[in-house]
C-alpha cells in the first residue's frame, strides 16, 4: 500500500500541529508519555490537524481508507481497555513515523494517524475519564 505526500497547501500546517503534539510531551518521562492523561493533553493539536485534512481530500486517497480500517482493526484488536487502545494506537503511530525517510512522508504518516488517535480519545473521553479539551 503506498501512502501519499499531503497536498502543499497543508503539509506545512500539518506539520506544525505534529511538533506542537511532541512539544506537548517533551519533559514528561518516556514510560508515562503513553498515559491517556498526558495524551489528551494533545488533543487540541490533534482537532486542528483534522480540520485542516477536511480541507482536502487527503484521507480518501489511493490506499489510505484501506489503510485507515486495517489499522483500525489492528488497533481494536488490542483489546478491550479504551486507554490501553489509546496507547497501543499512539506506539503504532510513532513506530509508523520512525520509518518516514522523508519530513514530507512523516507529515503524510502523521496525517493519516490523526483521525485514528482522535476516536481513540473520543472513547476513553466518552467513558467520562477525562473533561473535553
Amino acid at each position: 500500500m503506498q501512502i501519499e505526500n499531503l497536498p502543499e497547501s497543508i503539509d506545512a500546517d500539518i506539520q506544525n500541529c505534529m511538533a506542537d503534539v511532541f512539544e506537548t510531551l517533551q519533559g514528561i518521562a518516556p514510560e508515562e508519555s503513553y498515559l491517556a492523561t498526558n495524551l489528551m493533553k494533545t488533543r487540541p493539536f490533534f482537532l486542528k490537524a483534522l480540520a485542516l485534512l477536511r480541507t482536502t481530500d487527503y484521507l480518501s486517497r489511493g490506499d489510505h481508507l484501506n489503510l485507515l480500517k486495517a489499522l483500525d482493526f489492528e488497533i481494536d484488536a488490542n483489546g478491550d481497555d479504551l486507554e490501553d487502545n489509546l496507547a497501543f494506537c499512539w506506539v503504532t503511530m510513532v513506530n509508523n513515523l520512525e520509518m518516514a525517510l522523508t519530513q514530507q512522508e512523516f507529515n503524510a504518516r502523521f496525517a493519516l494517524f490523526v483521525p485514528l488517535v482522535l476516536r481513540k480519545m473520543n472513547e476513553v473521553q466518552a467513558e467520562a475519564r477525562f473533561p473535553a479539551a
